[in-house]
């Protein structure tokens, strides 16, 4: 096994629903067996609502008399919010002219200088390092 032991994740109420202005409280748990470089922990909250039902419906007469079932499904995104835990937040993702841009990656790694072989996935600039901007 590798450095990191364990990484957890225990909400004080443990439900699976949560209803607006309900606070949700708990501890995160990282347990290394060695020293780890890390830029951050980053936990990601999303809100979503899904709903799917059937309707059956008897068509036709007679002998040609057959039922049809229709699906109905849909889903939605209330919210997606990132808080960090541990570490620096991340920067704004945009460009700009000022400065040296970092480049993340599609395994959201994160490259200041140097060559990539491929395309990145954000380009975003960096303010904490022109804080007079």
């Amino acid at each position: 096994m590798g450095k990191l032991q364990e990484f957890s994740i225990y909400f004080t109420n443990n439900s699976d629903v949560f209803m607006p202005g309900q606070w949700i409280t708990g501890e995160v748990i990282v347990d290394l067996s060695d020293e780890m470089k890390m830029r951050s922990i980053t936990l990601e909250f999303q809100g979503k609502g899904q709903v799917g039902w059937k309707e059956t419906e008897r068509v036709g007469e007679g002998e040609d008399a057959h039922e049809e079932e229709e699906h109905y499904k849909a889903d939605e995104t209330y919210f997606k919010q990132e808080i960090t835990v541990f570490g620096r937040a991340p920067p704004a993702y945009m460009q700009s002219v000022f400065g040296a841009n970092n480049i993340r990656d599609d395994d959201d790694n994160e490259y200041t200088r140097g060559t990539l072989d491929y395309a990145p996935k954000y380009p975003y600039y960096d303010w904490s390092q022109h804080p007079q901007v």
